[in-house]
C-alpha cells in the first residue's frame, strides 16, 4: 500500500472499488469535465453524450457540474484558475447547447439553468434570458 497517501487499509465497502450500480453517480461529473476541456478550446462538447447515452441521472448537483467545467476550461489554454474570466468569449459559443443537452440526457430538471447560474456567479457570465434556454432546450434555435 501506497504509504505517501497516508492510507493503511481501504476504506470498508470500497475496498473493491465502487460499486457498479452507482457508476452513473459520478461519470456526468467526469463527462463535464471532459467537456470544459473542449469548452476551453472553443469546441462542441455536445459528441461526448453519445458515450452515455444510455445512462440518465435526474440529480445531478449544478454546482458541481460548474465547478467541473471551470476546472477544466483552463487548461487547453494553460491559464491558471483566476484567469477563467478571460475563457468566457470560448465558453460562450458552445456552452448553452451543451449545458441544455446535458439537461436533456440526464433528465435533471432545470440542470442547464441552474449550471449557468452557477458559472455566472463564478467568472461574471454574460446573462442569458430563460426563454433563450427554453428555446435551445427543445430545438436547437439555429442562429442563437
Amino acid at each position: 500500500m501506497d504509504q505517501t497517501i497516508g492510507w493503511k487499509i481501504p476504506i470498508p465497502g470500497f475496498a473493491e472499488g465502487m460499486p457498479p450500480d452507482q457508476i452513473v453517480t459520478q461519470e456526468f461529473y467526469l463527462l463535464s469535465w471532459c467537456a470544459g476541456l473542449l469548452l476551453g478550446a472553443g469546441k462542441d462538447a455536445r459528441p461526448l453524450l453519445e458515450m452515455v447515452k444510455e445512462d440518465c441521472f435526474p440529480e445531478l448537483w449544478p454546482p458541481s457540474v460548474a465547478d467541473c467545467l471551470l476546472d477544466a476550461a483552463v487548461l487547453p489554454a494553460g491559464k491558471a484558475p483566476q484567469h477563467r474570466q478571460q475563457l468566457v468569449p470560448l465558453l460562450m459559443e458552445n456552452l448553452d447547447s451543451f449545458l441544455s443537452a446535458l439537461e436533456e440526457q440526464t433528465g435533471a430538471p432545470e440542470l442547464a439553468g441552474r449550471t449557468r447560474d452557477e458559472l455566472q456567479k463564478k467568472i461574471n457570465l454574460p446573462s442569458v434570458a430563460a426563454k433563450d434556454l427554453d428555446c435551445l432546450a427543445a430545438s436547437g434555435c439555429e442562429g442563437m
